[in-house]
């Protein structure tokens, strides 16, 4: 990736690879498997499997996925990669937050002030509208929150969303 480091083939290096188990692998990192070439050099080089190591990361493309990663819902070991809770069941919550009020990474710490609610027990959080989250909020199950357009919804202190639950009555944030 060019914002973190130079190409392997710019630094006169081939393909990433190593021997094991009877086969030779090519290993791919970060963006190298969304493209066809990174594996079509490592097959060029012999490999015929290709590794595309996940642990030491959680994907991040919008504040939807930066809220599951900034919850309970990932625990930082000791050598600083990332687990996902025991609670999770090997499955990550699945978050949807409306772009509208949620986009920009401001926008996420105005509405979660006192940082991340708690998804070690959802499965899915839906969130449409302008909904601003108080401290201690905890969700469980499949919850989905409704602000009324043009209204702003506040979610008290130390609430407990709980599976397949609506939240629709507007307040002041």
């Amino acid at each position: 990736e060019r914002r973190y480091s130079v190409p392997g083939r710019e630094a006169g290096h081939g393909p990433l690879g190593c021997e094991g188990q009877g086969a030779r692998r090519g290993v791919l990192i970060c963006e190298d498997a969304w493209l066809d070439e990174p594996g079509e050099a490592a097959r060029a080089a012999g490999a015929q499997a290709l590794c595309v190591p996940r642990a030491r990361f959680a994907p991040v493309k919008k504040n939807s996925d930066l809220l599951v990663l900034m919850s309970d819902a990932y625990r930082l070991n000791q050598d600083y990669t990332l687990s996902l809770a025991p609670e999770c069941g090997g499955t990550p919550p699945s978050v949807q937050l409306d772009d509208r009020y949620y986009q920009l990474f401001a926008m996420l710490q105005q509405r979660f002030t006192a940082g991340a609610t708690s998804l070690r027990h959802c499965q899915r959080l839906t969130v449409s509208g302008d909904v601003f989250f108080g401290c201690n909020v905890t969700v469980q199950g499949q919850v989905q929150i409704n602000a009324p357009e043009g209204s702003k919804l506040r979610i008290p202190d130390h609430m407990q969303l709980r599976a397949d639950a609506q939240t629709a009555n507007p307040d002041s944030a």
